[in-house]
């Protein structure tokens, strides 16, 4: 909206933007941080992950980055899909796709931090709604419809939400606690893995054939892989611990 309706569109945004970030790491370094035993002096933390939880490790490390690269696509280039679909230069209108999305993974995480569930449960669900919200770019095409657009990033933000979340929540009870940095590290590095790779293959193959074709085959890989990764989740939703709604969660950015 400050692109296409002030003044400066090519600063102003950029600025506000800068505003409001050094506002949150404020409010993000005033917040109370959860810890159990005596805290470490900060170190960097290399990407390991322990033997005995690898194949559990990877499992919840592609729900992080199937989620992500999905919400990825939808801030980096469909905006211009859309822009392509609709014949419209208007910012504002193109710009409501990517802020759906991340608005629905906000509220989807807000809501699911509140209710008791299944780790596995939730991201397998997670999962299959992000292979949905994505089925919404590709239905877009032949339609040129921007309500499929903006109910495929309403969908595909609410279902990465809902995965992302409780991936860390898992992610935390699988990690020994002298290890979670090391671990939180790995899975920091397999999201952004899965969002270069999805997201710079959309760019590339967009050189090769129209931005159109592009995103659709980015698309119908990512439903691809979200839906094995949901069906990797079903084999045995039951499995370990059940989610627990709790007062004060663990960080996954614990320094330990």
């Amino acid at each position: 909206m400050l692109a296409e309706f002030a003044p400066y569109p090519l600063r102003l945004p950029y600025l506000v933007g800068l505003v409001l970030t050094v506002a949150a790491a404020i409010v993000v370094l005033r917040l109370p941080e959860a810890r159990r035993g005596t805290p470490e002096p900060w170190r960097p933390q290399w990407p390991r992950v322990p033997a005995e939880i690898r194949r559990s490790f990877l499992r919840v490390a592609l729900t992080g980055g199937v989620g992500w690269a999905a919400l990825s696509l939808y801030l980096s280039i469909v905006p211009s899909y859309a822009a392509s679909l609709l014949q419209t230069h208007a910012l504002a209108l193109l710009a409501a796709v990517a802020t759906t999305a991340l608005l629905a993974s906000s509220a989807a995480q807000s809501l699911a931090a509140r209710w008791v569930g299944s780790w596995r449960r939730d991201q397998a669900l997670g999962c299959i709604l992000v292979a949905v919200g994505l089925g919404g770019l590709i239905v877009a095409a032949p339609t040129g419809s921007f309500a499929a657009l903006l109910l495929g990033a309403l969908v595909a933000g609410a279902g990465q939400g809902l995965a992302f979340l409780t991936a860390q929540e898992e992610l935390n009870e699988l990690a020994p606690d002298e290890r979670r940095g090391e671990v939180t590290a790995a899975f920091i590095a397999v999201t952004y893995a899965c969002v270069a790779g999805f997201v710079v293959a959309s760019g590339l193959l967009a050189l090769a054939v129209s931005l159109q074709r592009a995103v659709e085959g980015v698309a119908a890989a990512l439903i691809a892989v979200s839906l094995g990764t949901a069906a990797w989740h079903a084999v045995n939703p039951r499995a370990g611990a059940p989610r627990r709604r709790a007062a004060a969660p663990r960080s996954v950015a614990a320094r330990r």
